[in-house]
């Protein structure tokens, strides 16, 4: 299933099917920075990996939550949107594959970058949970950037 909706978290959830609604949420606790929003999106176990568009490699829910508090630590603002999606939904798991667009502002600077996006979504006790995230920046310059933006602030 494909789907034109911007998701940026802002969507009201009545509106949303539940796949984009589960996405939705995980976008307003980003760029709210609230990681109590964040973890009740993620399944919390072992299992769970995420590869974050900055590079950053985490494995399990513990260390997947140490990446997000270190970039909710940042003093700049750091907001994020998905779009131009495809889902992909069975019974108990779903993907959303698309492209993250990414702004990173401090005073009057800003940067951009655009990350290819897979977030893996799996069914428990009937509530979608988020089990892997895999985001890559493609364009090296904007890679340098973002990662420099994040380092540095």
């Amino acid at each position: 299933m494909a789907s034109g909706y911007l998701i940026s978290g802002q969507e009201p959830a009545a509106v949303l099917p539940p796949p984009l609604r589960v996405i939705s949420e995980f976008y307003a606790g980003f760029n709210n920075r609230n990681i109590e929003a964040v973890a009740e999106n993620w399944m919390q176990v072992n299992e769970a990996i995420a590869i974050s568009p900055a590079g950053r490699v985490a494995f399990g829910w513990e260390n997947i939550r140490t990446v997000y508090e270190w970039i909710f630590s940042r003093k700049a603002s750091i907001r994020a949107q998905f779009c131009d999606y495809s889902l992909l939904m069975n019974d108990d798991l779903f993907y959303a594959v698309g492209t993250e667009k990414i702004e990173v502002c401090l005073g009057r600077e800003s940067i951009t970058a655009s990350a290819n996006i897979t977030r893996m979504y799996k069914r428990r006790n009937d509530e979608w949970k988020q089990i892997h995230l895999h985001g890559s920046i493609a364009k090296a310059d904007e890679l340098l950037a973002y990662q420099a933006a994040l380092e540095q602030l």
